[in-house]
């Protein structure tokens, strides 16, 4: 009664909820939720932001009950217009926050048959589809012209960064990502079949054998000569989560 009286009638009303057991502080269930999306094999970098972006819930909503679809239209206007975070970083928040109430709902602190409240606004959809109604538009992403790549390749050059212009090179002639590149190690490299594995990517189908181009050949066979690390691009360093092509990316 006092929290009611004091800091009005939510206040009393999420104390009672907690007190009386029958729901928990969204906090507690966040180490639980986060084992869960471990287990389903998501990357660390990921889990790393959708808690960041969750943990955002735990202030102005406390319990389950209060993800309401209109509390959480407010909610993220809210950080869209005095946030300073751009539509992308809202749809991001609100797709990490989706993912969460799922499991909520699977552990069944909310009601499975409820709507998922974390829709985002009209005002801070995107769309890159030309018949979308998004209020926004993207252009696709465009790739480089084989002038741009020329240009970017002799300015890594000219500049002496050996390490960007082998990266450059190599991306080139093979198609391949960036960390795909800087996670081939020297024993994945077979100089006598020219083909080299890569075995780091981010799906289970890009796991790949690929073809050393002859215009590579000479490169790949220094590069596996002169490997200080064990890398075909030596010399990178790691971030916290094991990634390579962090900087020089």
């Amino acid at each position: 009664i006092r929290i009611r009286h004091e800091q009005g009638e939510t206040a009393g009303d999420i104390f009672k909820t907690l007190a009386s057991g029958k729901q928990q502080h969204l906090k507690n269930l966040e180490s639980a939720w986060l084992k869960h999306e471990k287990e389903k094999g998501l990357a660390e970098k990921t889990i790393d932001q959708m808690k960041s972006d969750v943990s955002l819930l735990y202030d102005p909503f406390p319990t389950a009950n209060m993800l309401t679809t209109k509390n959480i239209e407010v909610f993220l206007i809210y950080l869209g217009t005095t946030g300073n975070l751009t539509r992308s970083s809202i749809r991001r928040i609100s797709g990490s926050c989706r993912n969460f109430y799922k499991y909520l709902q699977r552990i069944k602190e909310v009601s499975p048959d409820l709507p998922n409240p974390f829709v985002v606004p009209d005002d801070f959809k995107i769309s890159d589809k030309p018949n979308s109604k998004a209020k926004y538009k993207t252009e696709p992403w465009q790739p480089f012209e084989p002038e741009d790549v020329e240009y970017l390749f002799a300015c890594a050059t000219m500049k002496g960064d050996i390490q960007l212009s082998d990266l450059i090179l190599i991306g080139a002639y093979t198609g391949a990502r960036i960390e795909e590149i800087c996670s081939i190690r020297t024993v994945d490299v077979d100089l006598k079949k020219f083909t080299f594995k890569i075995t780091d990517s981010k799906t289970e189908a890009g796991k790949r054998l690929i073809p050393i181009h002859s215009k590579l050949k000479d490169r790949i066979e220094v590069l596996v000569k002169e490997s200080e690390d064990e890398f075909l691009i030596s010399g990178l360093s790691e971030n916290k989560y094991g990634d390579r092509s962090n900087a020089i990316g």
